[in-house]
């Protein structure tokens, strides 16, 4: 245990001397990374000057504010949808728009957990976003996990939209607007993943925001089994035919990382806990004072002995 605390001091050491650098880096492959698995994801084959272009907007993305990624990923998803159907670009470049108008014109920042919402959902681990923004965000990030479930079931819909199209050959706008709707309403999934989505958010903010031991703790371990458990139910209650051996082993992944994380940022020793009581002319103050569990790296002295000594 105390070579594990020793590494998570270094590991936040690291983090916290060269925070500029990560940041850069992080926005550079949050950008890449969605550019390629959205566009992918759509049907469109990636080639090598592609990846030129992913990269070069993945750099030039590192260097400006967190919310250009995400808008350069809507605007590639956008371009690729545009090329191959104009009008299911519009349809999803106005529900896009409408988001923005709505919310992330507002708080911009959110725009991450929304892109970042999309792509765990497209790598099949839509349970661990809520989890991790009810955790580090406000209660108002669930709006932009919900967004993200809804616009990851909106690309399902295209991009098998898409698939039909090639099959059918050409097609007019009535019937691309027939099959978008006809698409959304044969998925009994997108309402009820966006509202367990955004509800794991509020409950585990609400859960780790207790002043009680361990809260953190019980607030992912109990997102975590809400989710599984919502999805069994739904399982049978909807007929989703869902593969639940993959949905109990995402649950266990999402678990596992979210777990990590919490271990690195919110590692109390709660047995060292102090209650403190004091006063002013006006209040009574209780204090509950929890330390964090720190360890110093062993440092190394080598000492030369010389024959001459």
């Amino acid at each position: 245990m105390l070579a594990i605390l020793e590494v998570r001091e270094k590991i936040r050491s690291f983090v916290g001397t060269y925070d500029k650098f990560i940041r850069i880096i992080l926005k550079f492959l949050l950008t890449f990374i969605s550019l390629y698995m959205i566009v992918s994801f759509l049907g469109q084959d990636i080639s090598g000057k592609l990846m030129l272009v992913f990269v070069a907007l993945g750099i030039i993305c590192s260097a400006l504010p967190g919310a250009v990624g995400p808008t350069v990923c809507s605007l590639g998803a956008l371009i690729v949808v545009f090329i191959r159907e104009p009008y299911l670009a519009g349809i999803l470049g106005g529900l896009l728009l409408i988001m923005v108008l709505v919310y992330f014109a507002y708080i911009p920042d959110n725009a991450v957990v929304m892109l970042i919402t999309i792509i765990a959902a497209i790598v099949g681990l839509p349970y661990i976003t809520p989890v991790c923004a009810g955790m580090f965000k406000k209660p108002h990030s669930s709006i932009a996990v919900g967004f993200g479930m809804v616009t990851y079931y909106i690309l399902i819909a295209i991009k098998s939209i898409l698939v039909s199209i090639e099959a059918l050959g050409e097609t007019d706008d009535t019937s691309v607007i027939e099959m978008f709707v006809t698409q959304l309403k044969q998925n009994k999934e997108i309402i009820f993943a966006t509202i367990l989505a955004m509800l794991v958010v509020i409950i585990v903010y609400a859960i780790r925001s207790i002043a009680i031991d361990y809260a953190w703790q019980m607030a992912a371990g109990i997102g975590i089994l809400l989710t599984l458990l919502a999805y069994l139910i739904a399982d049978f209650s909807l007929e989703l035919y869902k593969n639940m051996a993959a949905i109990f082993g995402g649950c266990i992944l999402s678990a596992v990382i979210v777990f990590l994380i919490g271990f690195i940022c919110y590692h109390m020793d709660y047995t060292r806990t102090e209650y403190v009581q004091f006063e002013d002319e006006e209040y009574k103050y209780y204090v509950k004072a929890v330390p964090k569990v720190s360890v110093k790296a062993m440092e190394k002295t080598v000492r030369n002995i010389n024959e001459e000594e």
